[in-house]
């Protein structure tokens, strides 16, 4: 639950996101970082046990896609943050704004390629895959050409569970 609607880092993200997407409801970020370390006592310093790090939890390869050089720097985060989410945004035009959001932020837990196997088995299943709960049950059902699955069970739960807390949060912060 959203306790605190107001925190140190509103202006870092409204900043971040006016400059980097204009027009986008910079509540979504808000409540996307408050998914990704409101818990947390540090959330500058943040470190996840994969090697995310920061307020918004950027992977070494998305530093690196869009050049944020410390991620541990709010500002740097949040931009970094609201590009990858602008590319994966863009990468889903046949949604509604909020399907295409919620299909993102799957996208950014995951990897987007994830996503877009998982809305092809969805389409394959004559199931609208421009919709997130049609097609988070298909993330479960991806393969590596081994064979294995390319997605653990928990795995699947986790980000499930991601998009669900920041829709929720994003709701409370619209509410209130």
């Amino acid at each position: 639950m959203v306790t605190k609607f107001t925190d140190e880092f509103d202006a870092t993200i409204r900043d971040a996101v006016l400059r980097g997407w204009v027009g986008c409801d910079w509540l979504f970020f808000k409540a996307q970082r408050q998914a990704e370390t409101g818990g947390e006592k540090d959330p500058v310093h943040a470190v996840s046990s994969t090697g995310a790090k920061g307020l918004f939890q950027l992977m070494p390869s998305v530093c690196a896609q869009f050049k944020v050089i410390d991620p541990f720097d709010p500002k740097e985060n949040a931009r970094g943050a609201v590009e990858a989410m602008s590319s994966i945004w863009t990468q889903f035009m046949r949604e509604s704004d909020m399907e295409r959001m919620k299909l993102s932020w799957a996208g950014y837990n995951c990897g987007e390629h994830h996503v877009f196997a998982a809305q092809k088995l969805a389409e394959a299943a004559g199931v609208d895959s421009r919709i997130w709960d049609n097609v988070q049950p298909f993330l479960a059902q991806l393969t590596k050409p081994e064979g294995s699955r390319a997605m653990s069970d928990d795995s699947v739960n986790q980000v499930t569970d991601y998009v669900a807390r920041i829709l929720n949060y994003y709701n409370q912060l619209k509410a209130s």
